[in-house]
């Protein structure tokens, strides 16, 4: 009889509803982890053979912590200071927590202290034993540049809607500021991405330095003559030559 009863009767299952997950997080952590895996070896992390953690060759979390901000600020960054706050182990590295200027910044550095992994907008991967430097692009005044050219040319550029959105830790900005004559220099025309996030937010900014010429992107090479082409302002005496870095694709982000 029962099974008559239930004979070509539907039965309906309701399975208890998953939570929903933020997909950008997932795709976050997965980046973060397939960086690390691209940069390093598994000793890198101070795991042995047996995957355990190593009494020696790895930094204690205070040394790590120590390390990261050190290069940070010998090498990343042009004004201000960061400041340590705290390390803790995080999947076979450490995760340091540091302070610019206010604003805590969360940084990754591997337990032997050799890489250096800083996320989000203007991040990057740094091998911590090759300094960042910027001695592939002239000083203006070892190229005899008027300053009162220069300054000029700055003005026009002014005028002529160009910006530049930099971030003064990036090796990539520095060298663009250092091409136009330096932070002072270029203030007419340089917004600071580190104090000014609103803004750079709000023109689109993913990554440093971003030329921006009347609301759109410059992908031109990144020298005086290009500058000069695409606003039509006279190159600084001294600067008629091609100086500056040919290629538009270097930048941190």
């Amino acid at each position: 009889m029962a099974d008559e009863n239930t004979e070509g009767k539907k039965i309906t299952v309701r399975l208890p509803s998953m939570p929903k997950i933020n997909p950008w997080i997932i795709v976050t952590v997965i980046l973060l982890v397939v960086c690390l895996v691209l940069i390093v070896q598994p000793g890198l992390f101070g795991l042995g053979v047996t995957g355990q953690v190593t009494a020696t060759g790895g930094l204690t979390a205070q040394q790590a912590g120590d390390k990261a901000v050190e290069y940070i600020n010998n090498n990343l960054i042009q004004t201000g200071e960061f400041t340590f706050v705290s390390a803790e182990e995080m999947s076979g590295i450490y995760k340091v927590i540091t302070s610019y200027r206010g604003t805590e910044i969360d940084v990754y550095i591997t337990k032997d202290g050799k890489h250096l992994l800083i996320t989000g907008q203007g991040g990057g991967v740094f091998d911590t034993s090759i300094p960042v430097t910027t001695t592939t692009t002239t000083q203006p005044q070892e190229l005899n540049i008027d300053e009162e050219d220069l300054r000029e040319f700055i003005d026009c550029l002014k005028d002529s809607g160009f910006e530049i959105y930099g971030a003064n830790w990036c090796g990539w900005t520095k060298k663009l500021v250092t091409m136009l004559g330096g932070f002072d220099m270029v203030e007419p025309i340089y917004v600071e991405c580190t104090e000014q996030k609103e803004e750079c937010d709000n023109a689109g900014v993913t990554g440093y330095p971003t030329i921006i010429i009347n609301g759109k992107r410059y992908q031109g090479q990144i020298t005086f003559k290009a500058f000069s082409d695409a606003t039509s302002c006279e190159i600084p005496s001294g600067a008629e030559v091609e100086q500056g870095n040919p290629s538009s694709t270097g930048g941190c982000g």
